[in-house]
């Protein structure tokens, strides 16, 4: 459903809020870390192809750290979690590069500010 909503769009990406968070303390802020479980699905029947959530080979689940602001590669994933607040978990439907849909089920588990006077530091 939320696919075929971004398809009627056409444009970024669709989202469907699963849990409200709180007040988003960093509306302002240019820069900062988003620390967040994602699930990735592909394909008509989404898929599950990628998961923070699900950990391999009987390792705790990790949850990953997107760089806002600073990490070009995130793409329309900047825009869709610039629109989240800390606690909030949501689907975001678009359209890989390829053309294939793509939904991502995201939830923010915390934000973190640069260090004030010094630059963010960068992980592999």
């Amino acid at each position: 459903q939320l696919l075929q909503q971004h398809r009627a769009r056409r444009e970024g990406f669709a989202k469907a809020v699963l849990r409200s968070g709180g007040d988003c303390p960093f509306g302002g802020v240019s820069r900062y870390r988003a620390v967040c479980h994602i699930d990735w699905r592909r394909g008509p029947a989404a898929e599950l192809v990628r998961s923070t959530r699900v950990a391999a080979d009987g390792d705790a689940p990790c949850p990953e750290s997107l760089f806002v602001g600073a990490d070009v590669s995130l793409g329309i994933m900047e825009q869709a979690v610039r629109s989240m607040s800390v606690g909030e978990r949501a689907l975001f439907a678009f359209v890989d590069g390829s053309g294939r849909p793509v939904v991502a089920d995201v939830e923010l588990l915390a934000t973190v500010l640069p260090e004030a006077g010094r630059p963010a530091p960068l992980e592999a």
